[in-house]
């Protein structure tokens, strides 16, 4: 392993596509609904996320490249409305997505840039948790460490419909 960059910590991420929604077993509750801006020309993600009950929390991340593991080093900072505020005019690609909380994971269900892209993911505390974790029946294609499919690329892309057609 190499040395994690200073504050950072390891990110241990899977990622699946969900091809049917009627599939997902339901209900599925509360979601958070979550707004994230990638600021052009960097590998910084402004994050704004709203619960159910109305409370907002904002913040600023960065992504690290993936380790050989397969895992990526991130680092966030949390920000006042004031911040967030100043930094939300910055040029970036947006998303928005609603993310429901299930058992084992959570469900991203993409409201812009298109609303057709599912994705299922689920995070543990070590490598050896997520490498040995079984996904549910619901769940297509694993797109962990797509370069295609990360929130990024999907947000950078305006069609998420067209990567997804891509692979087809």
């Amino acid at each position: 392993m190499t040395v994690p960059p200073k504050y950072a910590v390891p990110e241990f991420e899977r990622r699946w596509l969900v091809a049917n929604m009627s599939s997902v077993p339901g209900p599925l509750g509360d979601a958070r609904l979550i707004e994230d801006r990638y600021i052009a020309g960097t590998r910084l993600r402004l994050r704004r996320v709203t619960d159910a009950q109305g409370g907002v929390t904002t913040k600023l991340g960065k992504k690290y490249p993936a380790e050989a593991g397969g895992f990526e080093w991130i680092v966030n900072v949390y920000l006042d409305a004031a911040e967030y505020a100043l930094l939300v005019g910055l040029p970036a690609r947006r998303s928005l997505k609603r993310r429901y909380s299930m058992e084992s994971g959570s469900l991203d269900v993409y409201v812009q840039p298109q609303a057709d892209l599912w994705i299922f993911e689920a995070e543990r505390a070590t490598e050896a948790q997520i490498r040995a974790y079984q996904p549910p029946q619901f769940v297509g294609r694993e797109i962990t460490g797509d370069p295609h499919l990360t929130g990024f690329a999907i947000a950078s892309s305006g069609s998420p419909a067209a990567l997804l057609q891509r692979d087809s």
